[in-house]
């Protein structure tokens, strides 16, 4: 089983000078969605990426179990199976942790955690996900892939374990666009 540190995307920022010390510490919004879970509590995602003329279809199932949970960290196991023309794949488990806190680095908006921190729009509307409506927060952000330029619409709700609800990202280049979706929340 392969481990994921949050604390690994922090290394990198600090070897580029940015300095952590002193920083503010802010509560994690991922954790806190977490931690109103109990262990064994399992979120199903799916993601659908299809061309805009049909074609070859990728389709991967993203399921995402609370492990543990103390007031320091969620450990999260996440296990993917991806289905395409070429086959069908199981990924082996992956832990990712949530520490509870973290340093607000500079320039974070800290009414922002857990959502974008930079966006064209954003809205608020009720969304559809694992057979239930969420009030959610909606953004429009654009990116950059190797494709080319993205475009996504993401749905985020505090009351959803993970935060993000649902998202459309559409790459005119490449003619993709794929839909990721909530389509399972089991409790124990």
């Amino acid at each position: 089983m392969r481990r994921v540190d949050m604390l690994a995307v922090l290394i990198p920022l600090a070897a580029l000078g940015t300095s952590l010390a002193g920083a503010e510490e802010v509560e994690n919004p991922i954790y806190a969605s977490w931690a109103r879970q109990r262990p064994g509590t399992t979120v199903v995602v799916r993601e659908d990426t299809a061309g805009d003329a049909g074609g070859e279809r990728l389709v991967a199932t993203r399921r995402r179990t609370l492990k543990s949970l103390d007031d320091r960290k969620a450990v999260v196991e996440e296990v993917v199976e991806t289905e395409s023309a070429a086959g069908s794949t199981r990924s082996e488990p992956q832990e990712f942790t949530h520490r509870r806190t973290f340093a607000l680095l500079p320039g974070v908006d800290r009414a922002r955690l857990g959502r974008p921190q930079k966006f064209d729009a954003q809205g608020e509307e009720d969304v559809e996900a694992a057979g239930r409506t969420y009030h959610a927060e909606w953004f429009d952000t654009k990116g950059q892939t190797e494709a080319g330029p993205s475009h996504v619409r993401a749905w985020y709700a505090d009351d959803l374990p993970g935060l993000l609800v649902k998202s459309v990202t559409r790459v005119p280049a490449a003619k993709k666009t794929t839909t990721m979706t909530v389509v399972e929340l089991k409790t124990p």
